[in-house]
């Protein structure tokens, strides 16, 4: 499928495509040496693409930040609150494993079973051995049961008191629902189904197969079209097309683009637009990268996807030599170097050869001199690292317009983000959190920035410095606040102000023990962090009415050790009306009201293997792998349940 042409600013860290098949296999060359000799340096990544959804804003309109449900329509039977999938932006879904329409769940549980079960009552030894006919006819069922795999359940769900599970679907994975199919997303990266809603007995509608190298790893729905991440493993020696699907789709080498530094590569990257009524492929567009670190965000227009390189560490090493170490080593160490910043070779030879120049120059050196000499150095490599360490590691950006698939714009901003709700469009401006590490020259002292760049993506304000020695542990941008964790002994919660994108300034800090992995916004002035404190499930609740004294009024230990919410904000639900909020921790599943900016334990769901809730109307529906339980939400007592098989 031929791409849209686009006219690329030409820079070092700008796109273009490939000329031909015999370049595209140059550069996947030269890019898997620099990936076995950076390790996991990356492009565009599978591992943080699996998590392309990025936490929701579930706000009220009239604060500007979101909503957590929709209204329905009004007839009998029919709930006129339907919450939805927790996502980033509204208007663009995100898979799960459950969805409704208000009338119907559709819940893709794991649970499995026998219908005949194995026996359990103990027996007795006969003359200190098992006779033969006695394990044939007593310990082992004359026939097998009858096995049933993981499931979706469509279940009828309105009004509460006729809850049932009307029909099954033998595949299971994440879900994307649309007014006329189910999308399913095989959870074992078999395929992607689209069965039209009614009439699933009838098999899928449409589906596709990845390739034997290719998977799934991530999907959005917007404006009622499909927009799949499909990750294709290549080696130097791959050819074109490269198959995507195993019928459907192939990419023509000249279709796919690559930054124009070189950098490691073992991946393509495609997204794919398709029309879930009729699972035809709109348009797509590919990208080189790696399986290591990378992440994709998407707004109601744009597609931004970033990946992740260094800076030749022998051009780096020069650099600091000539700089801060002209003391340190002859001139004839620096002589070498700088030879070898021109030779023609890859950057892993060149890192082989650097080594030992160094390893030989130490050898030549007394004993005395050479422990001397390590210990200032590894001093002056810090000293450089503090002004120089985000000229190492940087981050390429490319915005893809999500209607098109043009790549609208590139850039780039030092440092590595977290994850996707790492980057968030706002007034036509992204802005972005990152962790600088350089862990690829010394002992390296870590940093967090955050960035804003305008829809070209040049830089046009900056917070530096946020957490020196600590990593990003949690984001979230609120129109023009910005708030991030940060975090190594304790949790600094950072207030950002982001109110005039060109001077952007960190508004206030509080610390306090623990961390939290997710910030989910449950009024203006409140910020609700889920994380983990002593070992235990950790809630806080942050008032930011005052940007430059945040507090922790609220917080609670649950007796648990996880949950899920930390590494997948879908599994959290928060109810407005009610001030009301589901989180799964071990085998239950928990409600939390938040009144007078204190969190109060409402209700308890024990022992059901919890996942998900969302609520109809005035009724919480908890669903577990084996039991789905709906509570009122006006004294949170059980109205009914369903046990699952």
């Amino acid at each position: 499928m031929r791409l849209p042409g686009l006219n690329l600013p030409q820079q070092d860290d700008g796109l273009g495509r490939f000329n031909s098949e015999e370049e595209f296999k140059t550069y996947l060359s030269q890019g898997s040496e620099a990936l076995s000799g950076l390790g996991s340096f990356g492009v565009f990544s599978g591992g943080s693409l699996r998590n392309f959804a990025a936490q929701d804003l579930m706000l009220a309109p009239s604060a500007g930040m979101g909503v957590t449900g929709t209204e329905a329509s009004t007839f009998a039977a029919q709930p006129q609150r339907v919450s939805d999938t927790n996502v980033q932006v509204i208007g663009v879904d995100e898979p799960d494993i459950v969805k409704t329409d208000g009338n119907t769940i559709y819940f893709s549980s794991t649970n499995y079973f026998y219908d005949t079960p194995l026996p359990v009552e103990p027996f007795i030894m006969e003359d200190n051995f098992i006779t033969e006919d006695r394990v044939t006819s007593e310990l082992i069922p004359p026939t097998p049961g009858t096995y049933q795999g993981p499931q979706t359940k469509v279940l009828k769900a309105f009004p509460p008191s006729e809850l049932e599970v009307t029909q099954s679907i033998n595949e299971y994975g994440n879900l994307l629902l649309t007014d006329s199919h189910l999308v399913v997303f095989d959870s074992n990266q078999a395929g992607i189904s689209g069965y039209k809603l009614g009439a699933f007995d009838e098999g899928p509608d449409w589906e596709y197969s990845p390739d034997s190298n290719t998977q799934m790893v991530a999907a959005r729905l917007y404006n009622n079209e499909i927009y799949m991440v499909m990750q294709t493993y290549v080696y130097s020696y791959s050819g074109c097309p490269m198959k995507v699907f195993e019928t459907g789709l192939t990419v023509p080498c000249t279709d796919i683009w690559r930054p124009n530094t070189v950098v490691p590569v073992d991946t393509t990257f495609t997204i794919v637009k398709i029309n879930p009524s009729s699972g035809s492929i709109i348009d797509s567009v590919s990208f080189v990268g790696s399986s290591g670190q990378s992440v994709v965000y998407m707004s109601q227009s744009d597609i931004f996807a970033t990946y992740t390189y260094y800076q030749d560490l022998v051009q780096f090493m020069f650099g600091f030599l000539n700089d801060s170490g002209r003391d340190i080593v002859s001139p004839l160490v620096l002589s070498k170097i700088d030879s070898l910043r021109g030779l023609d070779i890859s950057n892993r030879a060149k890192q082989v050869e650097l080594e030992i120049i160094m390893d030989q120059y130490y050898s030549s050196l007394p004993q005395d001199e050479q422990v001397r000499l390590r210990n200032e150095f590894a001093n002056r490599a810090q000293d450089y690292l503090k002004e120089h360490g985000r000229d190492l590691e940087q981050t390429g950006i490319a915005r893809i317009a999500a209607n098109s698939l043009d790549v609208a714009a590139t850039g780039s901003v030092p440092g590595t983000p977290l994850n996707q709700f790492a980057l968030d469009e706002y007034n036509e401006n992204l802005r972005i959190a990152t962790t600088v590490t350089a862990s690829g020259f010394g002992n390296a002292q870590s940093v967090n920035d955050v960035y804003v760049l305008d829809a070209g993506l040049n830089k046009i304000g900056e917070v530096l410095d946020l957490g020196v020695t600590e990593r990003v542990y949690s984001v979230r941008f609120i129109e023009d606040k910005g708030y991030l964790v940060t975090f190594r002994q304790i949790d600094p919660f950072y207030v950002l102000d982001l109110s005039n994108p060109r001077a952007p300034k960190m508004a206030g800090e509080l610390k306090i023990p623990g961390f939290s992995s997710y910030l989910h916004p449950i009024s203006k002035n409140l910020i609700l962090g889920v994380g983990q404190e002593n070992q235990n499930v950790k809630l806080s609740l942050f008032d930011v009415s005052n940007p430059g004294s945040p507090t922790e009024v609220s917080k609670y230990l649950l007796d648990e050790y996880w949950t899920e919410v930390a590494s997948n904000h879908h599994a959290f639900l928060y109810d407005p009306r009610h001030s009301a909020f589901f989180l799964p921790a071990g085998q239950s599943g928990y409600v939390f009201s938040v009144s007078d900016n204190t969190l109060a334990l409402e209700r308890v769901v024990s022992d059901i293997s919890a996942q998900r809730a969302l609520y109809l109307d005035d009724y919480m529906y908890i669903l577990g792998d084996t039991k789905v339980v709906v509570v009122n939400e006006l004294d949170w007592q059980d109205v009914n349940s369903l046990t699952l098989r």
